[in-house]
C-alpha cells in the first residue's frame, strides 16, 4: 500500500466525487450518505465503502484516516434559487441545519486531519457563518487556517476544465501546511446552441405541450417579440399567456442587430437579462412588482437609433394590456 492516497467523502450522493478522485488515482476508504436509496447506487457502481446515515449522528473516530477528505453538504438556502428563503437575524439564509452540519465537518476534520480537504459548494456559501465563521460557528475556513490548513477559494466552471457543465461552483482546495497547487490552465469549450447550430434549421418548430400550458401558474405572463416582418400589427408580432415562444433572430446580414431585443427584469450572475444576434431564445416572465420592456429596433443602420426606428413597448404584468 506504500505510495497510495486514500479518500474519504461525507455527503457522498451517488459517488460522483469520488468517481473524480478514482479517476485522479485516488483510492475511497469510505463515504457517508444519509438516503439509502441514493447509497445504495453508489454502492452498485463504487463498491460498497458507502455507510447510510445521518452524519451529525457519525463519529470521526469510527472512520479511517484518509489522505484526502471532501465534503459537499446540501446548502439549498443558499443558492439563488431558493428566492423563498427566510432570512435571520443576521440577514443570511443560513438555518440551524447549515451551522450543525459545519460544526460536524470541522469535527472530521480535526480528527482525522487528512493532508487535502476539498469542499464543492454553490457561490453563495462563502457569505455563511457556517464558512466564514461569526457568532453563531466558528466556521469552515476558520477552522481549516486554525488546524494549518492553506486554503483556497474559488468560484469554478467545470466546462473550463472538460466537465458538461457550466454552472460556476464555490471550490475550496485546503492542504496542510503546504502550498495549494494551481489549477490547470481553462480549455476551450462549446455551449450547447452553438454545438447544434448546423442543424437548427431542421428542427421543428418547438410546442409547449398541453399539459404543460396546464400547469402553468394562471398570473404568468411572458411576452416573445418576433423579429419578421416588423410592419405589421403588434398582434401578430408578440406571443403571451400560454402561448409556444420562438426564437429571435436576425436578418441574416451578421452586420446588423436583431430586430427583436428582448430586455428582462430577471438579471443574474450568468446572464445580464438580454438575448440578441445568435443566442437561443428565453421566456421573458413578470413578476409581481416588475415590469418587462421589448424593444422592436429596425435592423438598416441600426447603430444609429432613431425615433422613427425605435419603438418601445413597455409589457405590464397580471391582466394590463
Amino acid at each position: 500500500m506504500a505510495g497510495v492516497k486514500t479518500y474519504g467523502d461525507l455527503f457522498t450522493g451517488g459517488g460522483g466525487a469520488t468517481l473524480g478522485a478514482m479517476a485522479a488515482g485516488l483510492t475511497p476508504l469510505w463515504g457517508n450518505e444519509l438516503d439509502p436509496a441514493i447509497a445504495e447506487v453508489g454502492n452498485y457502481n463504487l463498491g460498497g465503502h458507502i455507510r447510510v446515515g445521518n452524519v451529525l449522528e457519525q463519529d470521526p473516530h469510527d472512520y479511517e484516516r484518509v489522505d484526502f477528505m471532501h465534503m459537499s453538504q446540501p446548502c439549498t438556502r443558499a443558492s439563488v434559487a431558493n428566492g423563498s428563503a427566510e432570512v435571520n437575524e443576521d440577514g443570511l439564509k443560513e438555518s440551524p441545519l447549515d451551522i450543525a452540519l459545519a460544526n460536524k465537518c470541522i469535527e472530521f476534520v480535526e480528527t482525522l486531519l487528512p493532508e487535502v480537504v476539498t469542499l464543492e459548494n454553490v457561490w453563495g456559501y462563502r457569505k455563511f457563518q457556517s464558512w466564514q465563521g461569526g457568532r453563531k460557528c466558528e466556521g469552515i475556513q476558520s477552522a481549516l487556517y486554525r488546524l494549518g490548513y492553506w486554503v483556497s477559494v474559488e468560484h469554478v466552471n467545470f466546462a473550463d476544465f472538460g466537465v458538461p457543465q457550466t454552472r460556476k461552483r464555490m471550490i475550496v482546495r485546503a492542504v496542510r501546511g503546504g502550498w495549494v497547487p494551481h489549477l490547470p490552465q481553462p480549455v476551450p469549450w462549446v455551449g450547447w446552441y452553438a454545438a447544434i447550430e448546423d442543424i437548427l434549421h431542421t428542427l421543428p418548430e418547438s410546442q409547449f405541450a398541453p399539459w404543460q400550458l396546464a400547469r402553468l401558474p394562471e398570473e404568468l405572463r411572458s411576452v416573445l417579440i418576433d423579429s419578421k416582418n416588423v410592419g405589421q400589427e403588434f398582434g401578430k408580432l408578440h406571443r403571451t399567456d400560454g402561448e409556444p415562444a420562438f426564437t429571435v433572430t436576425t436578418d441574416g446580414k451578421p452586420s446588423h442587430m436583431p430586430r427583436a431585443l428582448l430586455v428582462s427584469n430577471a438579471k443574474t450572475e450568468y446572464s445580464d437579462g438580454t438575448r440578441q444576434g445568435d443566442d437561443p431564445a428565453f421566456t421573458v416572465t413578470g413578476e409581481s412588482n416588475g415590469r418587462v420592456k421589448a424593444f422592436i429596433v429596425d435592423c438598416q443602420n441600426a447603430g444609429s437609433p432613431s425615433p422613427d426606428r425605435d419603438r418601445g413597448l413597455t409589457i405590464r404584468n397580471g391582466s394590463e394590456p
